[in-house]
């Protein structure tokens, strides 16, 4: 497998995020220069629950169930749910959570109560292994593919996308984290692909790269290749793309 052929940096993401400039670039490309950071020992769990999200984990978690599902109504609500959180967690404004084409293409993870009520879920689009991607600006050179391509990675290999994610508050624990995320590995590599990938802000790609740590899975962080990222209540949130490695369970060496 393809090991990433730019050198790494050593400087911790949370350095990195707060050096970001608050103003969106107009030239959103790759360049030769850009790196991925490797998951760092420094992280730490507690410090990223504090700057993120998640709760410690509780019984109540143990009641929630996990799957996919093309139910109107359950899908109805997973849709409003994670209109409200992007928009009064994250303080995305103008986001739409309503259905879109990477719903339509992809598939729906949901979780839901001992009620019957959506409670979380994320958006899966596995295999990736055409031009289709939902994070995708092309018109910027901002592909999965060329991250990949630029990061040492093999383009051409199957990849699953998850964007979208939104969970209650009073259930964002590590336990129900760890569930939805095996599932989406277990669906993945059955349909043998070599990565998940995704798009998010930095302190959300670091919780991640905890959470698949736990799994056993390696996370990367392309620090360097940032995208368009999203106007909020407190200005510009860049957001950068990550990488899990699947195969063999090895990352950057």
């Amino acid at each position: 497998m393809p090991r990433m052929a730019t050198p790494l940096r050593s400087a911790d993401a949370r350095e990195i995020e707060e050096n970001q400039s608050c103003n969106p670039s107009t030239e959103n490309t790759f360049s030769e220069s850009q790196k991925v950071i490797p998951f760092s020992n420094s992280d730490s769990l507690e410090e990223i629950k504090k700057r993120f999200l998640g709760n410690e984990e509780d019984e109540s978690e143990k009641n929630l169930k996990v799957f996919f599902t093309k139910d109107k109504n359950l899908l109805d609500q997973y849709y409003s749910l994670r209109e409200r959180c992007f928009k009064e967690d994250s303080g995305w404004d103008e986001y739409d959570g309503s259905e879109v084409e990477a719903d339509i293409k992809g598939r729906l993870l949901i979780v839901t109560n001992d009620e019957g009520k959506v409670v979380g879920g994320m958006r899966v689009l596995f295999p990736c292994f055409d031009e289709y991607s939902a994070s995708d600006h092309a018109e910027n050179g901002l592909t999965i593919k060329n991250f990949l391509q630029k990061s040492g990675l093999d383009s051409e290999a199957r990849y699953s996308e998850i964007s979208a994610v939104a969970v209650e508050k009073e259930h964002r624990g590590i336990s129900l984290m760890k569930k939805m995320f095996s599932i989406v590995i277990q669906k993945s590599l059955e349909s043998q692909c070599s990565y998940v990938v995704g798009v998010g802000i930095l302190a959300a790609c670091r919780y991640y790269r905890v959470i698949f740590k736990g799994l056993g899975y390696v996370l990367d962080i392309g620090s360097d290749f940032e995208w368009i990222g999203r106007k909020t209540k407190k200005g510009y949130a860049p957001r950068f793309p990550m990488v899990v490695h699947l195969k063999g369970k090895i990352g950057i060496t």
